[in-house]
């Protein structure tokens, strides 16, 4: 480890528009989860969840399985009332748990998720660990807090069945010092903004950046009022890692470390675009995307990094996120705040993106004309959301949405729309055209997809876009079609034939954004059959795929239960899984491009 060297210099001095220490968290803050104390607020519950029972004794929670149930893992949760507010710890603060148990030298992942009501949703991380007898002490970030939201439970689970004990669940270390942000962590490469509070009556505290490879730097900064900021221009972080920032003072002693990720500058390096028939990167070569289905908070809870790592690893290089629009999962008793949904749905999923070197495509799940339960997706409930008044309301949004991340690089483009149906395709085509026009305003460089009347199956692209695939969005022409097709939809062979026929007329790119295996109303066979002939159609055609959808960060050879032969692991699921993953991963580490680079 490189030794520091303190630097004496006078505080960069920043002004803010808004109060910077409005709410700031006090440094002092902590709570005892496990054991909860008698009488504190809040009031602290535990309880195990699928047939696992939480028990104490001896002052030990014990976790056990003690009813059999085809669920894997083992789950337990805390419960909070009044519901918790996360912002009141600082950014820093760790959640920990003291465990022992397991199998000796068996690799276990242990995942904790805070589940909100306002905004709704759920936040998660994962850690692996090896099981035995011995204590050990396993530490979570807490992610990002969504401004206002408060936590009503946190949930543990367990991917393998053991029995465990559990002597301790901590959020936060009471400190007298903290250390936050204080502008957004993606511009840090260039200006790194800090602010905290101070009660140990020091007049001036030390600031220490240590970057990935131990090297450390340090800053002086003066204190007034119990409270401190500086601006770091240009700070010596190591690029694409994690760095971590403490301050201390003589008589206030250490801050929790603050982990700061070293963004890039620039990413201009990794903008794709379209190239006649093709998707291209900057420099001109042919990228092929190949992703998942990121359903979150619907399908599978928040945990951003987890799925990324995820993807990543089995050689996917996109994300496709559904967000919302106007509805949240399309009930109209959930309108989206879109500001919010923009800073603490979209903008955390981006940037742990960022942070992988993977792309997202921004999805408004939505289906013109109809309610759709994503649960539910491919069941008719006729409830008109569309008019034009929704539809005005729709194109504006996109606009917004566009003019937020009109200079993000890592997001691949915006799907406008998941799948229209029951609508005549010269009326899906003009609603369409009525959202490029929208984000050209503001947005001339996105790769923007569409899809098509009828589910956007392959079958209606040409019916839908014909007449005009070739110049809707000129003079840009940065236009994917994008397709969605599912076991007996269409024979992948008939698939093929629609898209080369409409690509190679049209010399446009396409794009199945969308496919899977439909457990609930098919047999084993004819979804492995599909699912095979899909992932070879785009291989053999050069077609970029997304597969539907995430539901656990486990690989699924098969589905996890088929409703019609009556076999798999576990009890029917009520919502889609990216099954055959003996299937896929070797597909996408064949067949998608490396994701480029600088």
């Amino acid at each position: 480890m490189i030794q520091k060297k303190l630097l004496s210099l006078g505080m960069a001095a920043f002004v803010s528009a808004t109060p910077l220490f409005a709410g700031m968290a006090s440094p002092e803050r902590e709570l005892s989860i496990f054991p909860a104390k008698p009488g504190s607020e809040p009031e602290i519950t535990c309880q195990g969840e699928q047939k696992a029972v939480a028990s104490i004794r001896d002052g030990i929670l014990t976790i056990r399985r003690t009813e059999f149930t085809q669920q894997p893992g083992i789950r337990w949760n805390f419960q909070f009332k009044p519901q918790l507010d996360l912002a009141e710890f600082p950014e820093a603060a760790p959640l920990k748990i003291r465990l022992r148990g397991g199998e000796p030298g068996q690799e276990y992942q242990l995942e904790a998720h805070w589940y909100l009501t306002d905004p709704r949703g759920s936040m998660g991380r994962m850690v692996t660990f090896k099981g035995g007898p011995e204590w050990q002490t396993l530490e979570f970030p807490v992610p990002r807090r969504p401004s206002g939201s408060k936590a009503r439970m946190l949930a543990f689970r367990l991917n393998r069945i053991a029995d465990f004990d559990v002597a301790e669940v901590r959020l936060g270390e009471a400190r007298k010092l903290s250390v936050e942000f204080a502008n957004e962590p993606e511009k840090a490469a260039t200006e790194l903004r800090l602010q905290g509070r101070v009660s140990g009556g020091d007049s001036e505290v030390t600031i220490k950046l240590r970057d990935a490879s131990g090297k450390k730097t340090a800053r002086k900064v003066p204190v007034k009022d119990g409270r401190f900021e500086y601006a770091w221009k240009n700070p010596p972080l190591s690029i694409q890692k994690y760095n971590f920032v403490t301050v201390s003072g003589p008589q206030s002693g250490e801050s929790l470390p603050l982990a700061v990720f070293g963004y890039r500058p620039d990413y201009d390096f990794a903008w794709l675009k379209v190239k006649g028939p093709q998707i291209v990167t900057a420099d001109g070569k042919e990228f092929l995307p190949a992703g998942i289905g990121y359903c979150r908070d619907v399908i599978i809870s928040n945990q951003d990094d987890a799925v990324m790592e995820y993807a990543k690893a089995r050689g996917l290089n996109t994300i496709r996120l559904p967000f919302y629009t106007r509805y949240f999962n399309n009930n109209v008793n959930e309108p989206i705040d879109l500001d919010a949904h923009i800073r603490d749905f979209i903008d955390p999923v981006v940037q742990a993106a960022k942070r992988h070197d993977m792309y997202v495509i921004l999805d408004d799940h939505g289906y013109f004309s109809e309610k759709i339960d994503e649960a539910k997706a491919r069941s008719k409930q006729a409830v008109s959301l569309w008019d034009e008044a929704g539809v005005t309301e729709w194109t504006n949004r996109w606009r917004k949405v566009a003019e937020r991340y009109k200079n993000e690089p890592h997001v691949l483009g915006y799907e406008l729309m998941n799948e229209p149906h029951d609508i005549r395709p010269e009326l899906a085509r003009e609603w369409y055209m009525r959202a490029i026009r929208e984000i050209r305003k503001v947005d001339t460089r996105h790769i923007i997809l569409v899809g098509s009347a009828d589910w956007s199956h392959s079958r209606s692209l040409e019916q839908t876009w014909g007449p005009v695939a070739s110049t809707a969005d000129a003079p840009y022409n940065n236009l994917v079609f994008a397709f969605h097709d599912y076991p007996l939809d269409n024979h992948p062979w008939i698939v093929q034939k629609h898209i080369v026929k409409f690509r190679d007329t049209h010399q446009v790119p396409v794009m199945c954004t969308e496919f899977g295996a439909t457990h609930w109303d098919k047999g084993e066979t004819v979804c492995r059959e599909f699912q095979a002939g899909m992932l070879t159609l785009c291989a053999r055609e050069r077609v970029g795929w997304m597969i539907w959808a995430l539901g656990k960060l486990t690989d699924q050879p098969r589905n996890p239960y088929n409703e019609v032969d009556k076999v798999g692991f576990g009890p029917p699921r009520s919502m889609d899984s990216c099954a055959y993953s003996d299937q896929w991963i070797p597909a996408a580490r064949i067949t998608a491009s490396p994701f480029p680079q600088p």
